[in-house]
């Protein structure tokens, strides 16, 4: 988790979080205050006498709470309130806590003293307590000696440089991959094994230009094995997305922990290069372009001979049906549909952005989107969406045969209609039957280049009821759809 550190007077707020909106804790509303106030001591013993409480001066003490207890979300890091001791190991530490109660560490962190000449090592204390608003809180820190560091009177340096690879920097006017010092205030932390029991753990802070230092303690004569480490922080990364340069906050960490080898007198430069663990995504859009096309829908309609004109001189004479299309409009569904710009499809990060729309004059559409800066072109596919609707007045075509009395069928020369060529007269059996069903629409998959618009086009299908199948008059046989007891047949319909 990345460490953020505000300093403040004597206090210390410190948060850890992985995402922008979890580090943003907003404490306006807890207005109200409890305080925990005490004493920092430790005990000393003498030969032939009381064992005396001596005041630890200028150390940090500090409530550690859970990020979540603020701000509600999933954050994973903590918030601390800290102050430091005074001469006489008195420290004051303020707390919001709103209408609720706050449930919370009171620590300290692992103290090096000079005593005569001789360095102490204090242990690093903890208790849990829970505070209210208006409440005073008297707690008196007694810290242990750690006698295990105390005898090492020894002392190692370890020290080094963070960066990280933030992207596309500038330098010296030019532009160029490489790497920068990580910032002030990133935490790092030394584990070192003084036996197979015994394992102690310190901490320091980089500075500004990235580098740190701190003195391990160590046995005269023996070296130690330890590990160096850094807690996750925040930088930035910039990156030529879309054909510009974009810069967001992201997120650093050391994914495994450093060697270093600890011996008495010398100096152990342990330098890291941290990896990105997590880009933000921001949430401003202003990568665009525009979408545009022309949507239709299914439909009948009839085919006509182009040999045979009637009186005006129109081919009108009607030879079969076919499945064709018509521009979708307002008196169809309202005429809305959707936008969709889908981000990494059918990846586990897959993201959208929706416009809802509504068709425009003739079947046709444009609209200017816009995009996350973060979204390369090359990961955005464009679709256009009709949700499934029904439909009570899809037209289906049929025509029939008829037979004179004698139960003989008449011919029908040009299958939908027959002609009287002496007299110019058309005879039309073709007719049509309204039916039920469905239509629907994904089209698309385009990806835009940033250059030119994107065209999509699509036509939404018809899928027919099973109601209207069973009563349809015309489905495409000869041999079918004779009523009883009639003299008509119906049949030429298109099957579905």
């Amino acid at each position: 988790m990345k460490k953020l550190f505000f300093l403040a007077a004597a206090a210390i707020f410190a948060f850890t979080a992985c995402e922008k909106q979890q580090s943003e804790l907003n404490l306006e509303g807890n207005v109200k205050k409890a305080t925990i106030s005490g004493q920092l001591v430790y005990l000393q013993d003498h030969a032939g006498a009381a064992t005396e409480e001596i005041a630890v001066a200028n150390q940090r003490v500090y409530f550690e709470v859970a990020g979540t207890t603020y701000s509600g979300t999933a954050a994973s890091g903590n918030l601390y309130f800290a102050a430091t001791t005074d001469a006489n190991g008195a420290y004051t530490i303020s707390v919001p806590v709103g209408a609720k109660s706050i449930a919370g560490n009171l620590k300290t962190d692992q103290i090096k003293l000079d005593k005569d000449g001789k360095a102490i090592y204090l242990k690093n204390t903890t208790k849990a307590i829970t505070v209210v608003a208006d409440e005073n809180r008297a707690e008196k820190i007694i810290a242990a000696i750690d006698n295990v560091l105390t005898d090492c009177q020894g002392s190692c340096t370890v020290k080094g440089k963070i960066s990280y690879n933030a992207g596309v920097v500038e330098k010296g006017g030019v532009k160029e991959d490489g790497l920068v010092a990580a910032p002030a205030g990133v935490i790092v932390t030394i584990a070192a094994k003084f036996d197979d029991n015994n394992t102690r753990t310190f901490t320091t802070e980089t500075k500004a230009d990235g580098s740190y230092e701190i003195a391990i303690p160590c046995y005269a004569s023996k070296t130690l094995n330890a590990t160096v480490n850094i807690a996750q922080f925040e930088g930035t990364f910039t990156e030529l997305v879309n054909n510009k340069y974009l810069t967001v906050k992201a997120i650093y960490y050391l994914a495994t922990a450093k060697s270093a080898t600890l011996k008495d007198g010398t100096q152990q430069v342990v330098d890291i290069t941290a990896a990105k663990l997590s880009s933000e995504d921001p949430t401003t859009k202003n990568t665009k372009f525009k979408v545009k096309g022309e949507i239709k829908v299914a439909c009948e309609s009839y085919t006509y001979s182009k040999t045979d004109k009637d009186a005006d001189g129109n081919y009108s004479k009607i030879t079969g049906v076919e499945k064709s299309s018509k521009a979708y409009n307002t008196n169809i569904n309202g005429g809305k549909f959707q936008i969709k710009l889908v981000h990494k499809e059918g990846k586990t990060d897959e993201s959208s952005i929706i416009y809802d729309m509504t068709i425009g004059d003739k079947g046709k559409y444009e609209k200017e989107v816009a995009i996350y800066d973060t979204w390369k072109y090359s990961d955005v596919k464009v679709y256009i969406i009709i949700d499934k609707f029904a439909v009570d007045n899809y037209k289906h075509y049929y025509y029939t045969y008829q037979y004179e009395e004698d139960e003989i069928w008449k011919t029908n020369t040009y299958g939908w209609c027959e002609w009287t060529s002496t007299e110019g007269i058309k005879k039309d059996w073709s007719s049509s039957q309204n039916c039920a069903g469905t239509y629907e629409l994904k089209a698309g998959g385009n990806t835009p280049d940033g250059f030119f618009d994107v065209t999509v086009d699509g036509t939404a299908s018809f899928t027919m009821s099973a109601d209207s199948k069973a009563a349809l008059r015309g489905v495409g046989k000869a041999n079918i759809d004779k009523p009883d007891g009639t003299h008509t047949l119906y049949m030429g319909g298109l099957t579905y």
